[in-house]
């Protein structure tokens, strides 16, 4: 992997206008270092204009980005983020990982969400406390809350909720799912209906607590 020399420093602000800032990074064939870890890992976009989603959809997401976990000290890949997919050591998908978290601690796995919600909106991870959280199981909070960041960015720029897309709410309605109770099978399966949301709600679950924090 070839990188861009210095980091990219873009901290987080309200998601309206990160993303702009997003769509704004200019468009390279070297990957930028974005988000250095406690871990020591990078988190890593590349956006060139020529992802695979761009290319195979004939050009209909030019902004998209691609995101990776990087050990740039010995030069080895980690993971490509993803919802449901483990990475190579073993940490599972974002969506498993903090199913374990409640399993474990029900009310800091759901004060860690609270957080999490928190940045769907404008916090910065690196100006959070987490060390209430540093106990649960599984993925690195810290690591958690900045592909977060990252990923919710991703979700807008190829979905723009001002458009009438899902964008960042797509996933935000599956942790929401994930917070009242509903089945991590269930979940993963919603997950996969891209591009949009999915045909219906599931009763009891609290959205409009989502649609107040986003679209307000």
């Amino acid at each position: 992997m070839n990188f861009v020399t210095r980091p990219l420093v873009m901290p987080h602000c309200y998601w309206r206008a990160f993303e702009t800032k997003c769509r704004q990074i200019p468009n390279r064939n070297e990957w930028y270092k974005v988000e250095q870890l406690q871990s020591g890992l990078w988190l890593c976009i590349l956006k060139s204009g020529q992802s695979e989603k761009n290319v195979r959809s004939g050009g209909r997401f030019p902004d998209d980005f691609v995101i990776v976990l990087y050990d740039v000290l010995n030069q080895e890949f980690i993971w490509q983020p993803s919802y449901t997919v483990s990475d190579r050591r073993g940490y599972k998908g974002l969506i498993p990982d903090m199913y374990d978290k409640l399993a474990t601690d029900e009310t800091k796995g759901k004060q860690l969400i609270d957080i999490l919600l928190q940045v769907a909106r404008e916090a910065e991870p690196r100006n959070l406390n987490l060390e209430p959280f540093r106990h649960l199981p599984g993925r690195p909070v810290d690591e958690i809350l900045f592909t977060f960041k990252w990923l919710f960015a991703q979700e807008g720029m190829n979905y723009p909720i001002d458009r009438g897309k899902g964008g960042r709410l797509y996933v935000l309605y599956r942790i929401q799912e994930m917070y009242d109770g509903v089945p991590l099978k269930s979940v993963i399966a919603r997950c996969k209906a891209k591009g949009g949301l999915p045909p219906h709600d599931i009763q009891g679950v609290n959205y409009q607590r989502i649609k107040a924090l986003i679209l307000r």
